[in-house]
């Protein structure tokens, strides 16, 4: 019973979080048309371009944000009861009022048995993502560095020079993102992966120690170290890519300390 509450609790949060950003993105794109304007009259160039710039990386992030909650509902959706499906979907996705939602249904509003129905679907709907989030190691460690990006950008173009030290960031920064400056920092780092590792993480094939130890390599040898985790039908784990970041540039090339690493026991190949 505790945890039928508990899906109910966090189904709910969830599904608005999702309302409330969908309408924070429409906010910015409309603020985006006004903002443009005082944003052109600015005299400083360079202050420009950063108001700008925080306002492109807003909504960039809502808007992945969006894609990847809504991911995460049909994959729930697919697995739930129709008549809960229907109910998620029309109100929540389709942003129908629960008055619409329910007459869709064939059902009245204020009935308990709509009432019921809307209880059910929230906790189903929490269950389902929880199990469909394990099942694709759902991963939301790349958008939380966006998002800490976002927050940091926007305090040190908005906030008055004499209130903005690095106390009263690390403040605004835990208040919106509730990461600690030792998370904020390993999340950042995340961001220095290529767009293949970064694809890895949040699919689940990495787990995030291996993706922290590779984002200190450089862009050319992340694409090598792709290119051979592929011919071995492997993925590395933290501890291997940390001894690959002690490798010379001739060792990389010649790949044999590489495999050797990967896959200890294994020669390598010969260049």
């Amino acid at each position: 019973m505790k945890q039928e509450k508990k899906d109910l609790q966090m189904g709910l949060e969830y599904l608005r979080s999702y309302t409330q950003i969908c309408k924070d993105y429409d906010g910015l794109i409309s603020r985006k048309g006004i903002y443009q304007d005082y944003i052109g009259e600015m005299d400083d160039e360079t202050l420009r371009v950063r108001e700008n710039d925080v306002m492109d990386e807003q909504i960039l992030m809502y808007g992945e944000k969006i894609r990847q909650q809504e991911s995460a509902i049909y994959r729930a959706l697919e697995r739930m009861p129709e008549k809960q499906a229907d109910l998620v979907r029309l109100h929540y996705l389709e942003h129908h009022s629960w008055k619409e939602t329910a007459e869709a249904l064939g059902m009245e509003a204020l009935s308990s048995e709509f009432r019921d129905l809307q209880v059910d679907a929230c906790a189903s709907f929490w269950l389902e993502k929880r199990i469909t989030g394990q099942r694709h190691g759902a991963s939301d460690k790349i958008l939380e560095a966006k998002e800490y990006r976002m927050w940091r950008a926007y305090f040190r173009t908005s906030i008055a020079p004499e209130e903005a030290n690095t106390d009263t960031e690390e403040l605004f920064l835990k208040a919106k993102t509730s990461l600690t400056p030792r998370q904020a920092q390993r999340r950042m780092r995340l961001l220095l992966l290529s767009e293949d590792w970064q694809n890895r993480l949040s699919s689940g094939k990495i787990p995030l120690g291996t993706a922290y130890e590779i984002s200190f390599l450089e862009e050319d040898l992340q694409d090598q170290l792709s290119a051979v985790s592929d011919y071995l039908h492997i993925q590395p784990e933290p501890y291997q890519v940390h001894k690959l970041r002690s490798l010379s540039r001739k060792e990389w090339f010649r790949q044999e300390a590489v495999i050797r690493i990967l896959r200890p026991g294994t020669a390598g190949v010969k260049k």
